[in-house]
């Protein structure tokens, strides 16, 4: 009688794990990659809401983006100096978004479910944090232009213009490369977002070396650029207050002749400013 019980346990235990085994083999994939990756699902009315809201900043994006494209192209004059060049370089980019980044999520977000599998999911996350990156490399440079061009104007020649817009241009796309390659060889990787309808850097890899990725990243890719930012803007303003305090001064009271030529100095360098800006 034992060992017909025995037998009897053995051969329910076998048809729990024949079960179970059937259970996971027909799960959906995308039951496997929530637990794998500790994604987090939206509720299907929070779903709907993310992809309303991507359709809509998608086609305003979209639109403003290719109006300003097809602005430069037809008219010839906008392409001439280099700091439009640089506008010019801010559309492009957020035209890529537009095409590797909004349509895959909104997708996936009226899908409820990531729908391009992990290769989608690594060549999204490499294009659009690339291009997001671009976008920051290039109002960078912009700041610094504009700082060249009002605070230390007898630099702002039309070679130092050009020389500064190669040269962002340059470390834009090299540095781009540089920051972004690494998660593909292995230096930390690209993964799902906690919602599961896009992709980026895996921020949390405890390994050392995706751990110093993540904190260079960090600094070369956003601490030093806004802190460029906000340097250049601030003697930017700085500048313009003071030009304007002069301009308003002279106009209030009788001027000498020497005081009357510094005047109109001062009025001709703010205008030259405020058409610079």
């Amino acid at each position: 009688m034992q060992s017909d019980n025995n037998t009897t346990d053995v051969e329910q235990e076998m048809e729990v794990e024949n079960v179970t085994t059937w259970a996971l083999m027909a799960e959906d994939d995308w039951q496997v990659l929530v637990r794998r990756y500790d994604i987090r699902p939206l509720s299907s009315a929070g779903y709907m809401g993310c992809a309303i809201y991507l359709v809509i900043v998608g086609l305003v994006a979209t639109t403003g983006n290719t109006t300003t494209l097809v602005m430069f192209l037809r008219n010839r004059k906008l392409r001439v100096k280099p700091h439009n060049i640089l506008i010019l370089n801010l559309a492009i980019s957020d035209i890529g978004i537009s095409v590797f980044g909004y349509p895959l999520t909104t997708s996936s977000c009226f899908a409820e479910r990531y729908l391009w599998g992990m290769v989608g999911c690594k060549i999204q996350g490499f294009t659009t944090f690339f291009l997001a990156m671009a976008d920051m490399y290039t109002l960078t440079a912009i700041s610094v232009y504009r700082w060249v061009a009002i605070c230390r104007p007898h630099y702002s020649t039309p070679q130092a213009q050009l020389f500064l817009h190669r040269q962002s241009g340059g470390g834009r796309v090299g540095g781009g490369l540089h920051h972004h390659a690494p998660p593909l060889v292995g230096m930390s990787t690209y993964i799902f977002e906690p919602f599961g309808t896009s992709c980026t850097i895996d921020w949390d890899d405890p390994a050392p070396v995706s751990v110093f990725y993540i904190y260079a990243l960090v600094l070369v890719a956003y601490i030093i650029p806004v802190v460029v930012m906000v340097y250049c803007y601030w003697k930017v303003v700085a500048r313009s207050k003071s030009l304007l305090k002069k301009v308003k001064q002279s106009k209030c009271k009788t001027l000498s002749l020497g005081e009357a030529e510094e005047a109109n100095s001062t009025m001709a360098e703010c205008k030259v400013t405020w058409e610079r800006r």
